[in-house]
């Protein structure tokens, strides 16, 4: 049974999707629904030059669409190849993007593609750092430092579920450091720009020499610094580094041995496994995990 809530479950919304896809690309097998999340769904997409992907997003993260479109308009090579984009629907067809850092990065010495794909998703901040206000307009959250404490503020006021009963208050307390600390950063002058706000080793892509960045839908307009706490909280976890930042090689040597003493590999919760939905050329029945690979023949590139 298709489970509840998810307009794209519906037999309906599938058939339309099949539509639209059928409009931009000449499909030559069965589309394959492996991604289905509250949030958003992906759909394999069997073409004669390859894989294409469909992803569609719930409303709140529905301007991932024009923004995957402008990023590509702006900086092309930064981003995978689109080839077809409804934004009033927060529909995407794109080409694949090649293999995910995740699958690349193993150990501490591995952090080197990170060192490289990083500045290349600074100069795409850069790029945009002049169009704050159309980037407002295309649906991103104002995140800004100017707004943050009073957003703190009035999400305080509402309630916010997963506090203990002294949190509320101890967050309360930090808000003046919260305000200083805004000012102390607005103050270096750099320009608030697009902020990923996801931005781990699942969205970046690694395809001919190209780092390729995706999953836009949490995007917001902020200081470009507030990018790097996702990346570096996920770049520690999955590599077990301790807090206090050893040097590069240290954390290395410490990642290789423990890697050679049959570590666990760590993996993020994924979701209750989905029941089988089909719809008129659709097969909704294999749904993989979206952390395992994605098979492609691209080779990275040196970092």
């Amino acid at each position: 049974m298709p489970e509840r809530g998810l307009p794209w479950t519906e037999p309906t919304w599938l058939r339309e999707a099949e539509a639209w896809i059928g409009e931009h690309a000449s499909v030559t097998g069965e589309l394959d629904q492996f991604h289905i999340r509250w949030w958003s769904t992906v759909i394999r997409v069997p073409t004669a030059e390859g894989d294409l992907y469909f992803k569609a997003t719930g409303h709140a993260h529905r301007f991932e669409a024009a923004l995957t479109a402008k990023l590509a308009a702006c900086m092309p090579d930064r981003v995978p190849d689109v080839i077809a984009v409804d934004p009033e629907r927060g529909w995407l067809l794109l080409r694949d993007g090649g293999r995910r850092l995740r699958e690349l990065i193993e150990d501490a010495n591995d952090l080197r593609y990170w060192e490289a794909a990083l500045p290349r998703y600074g100069e795409l901040q850069i790029e945009l750092a002049g169009e704050a206000d159309e980037l407002l307009a295309i649906g991103l959250p104002d995140r800004r430092l100017a707004v943050l404490p009073d957003q703190l503020r009035a999400l305080l006021r509402e309630g916010p579920g997963g506090l203990t009963p002294a949190e509320p208050e101890l967050i309360e307390t930090a808000l003046p450091e919260v305000e200083a600390l805004c000012r102390k950063l607005a103050d270096y002058g750099i320009r608030e720009t697009v902020q990923h706000d996801d931005l781990h080793d699942g969205q970046v892509f690694v395809q001919d020499a190209r780092y390729l960045f995706f999953d836009g839908g949490d995007s917001c307009v902020s200081h470009p610094f507030h990018t790097l706490t996702v990346t570096l909280r996920a770049a520690a976890f999955k590599l077990d580094l301790e807090p206090g930042a050893p040097n590069s090689s240290d954390c290395a040597r410490h990642t290789s041995s423990r890697s050679a003493t049959s570590r666990t590999p760590r993996r993020s919760p994924t979701g209750q496994a989905r029941s089988p939905v089909r719809s008129r050329g659709i097969d909704t029945s294999r749904r993989p995990d979206y952390t395992q690979s994605r098979k492609t023949n691209a080779q990275p590139p040196t970092a």
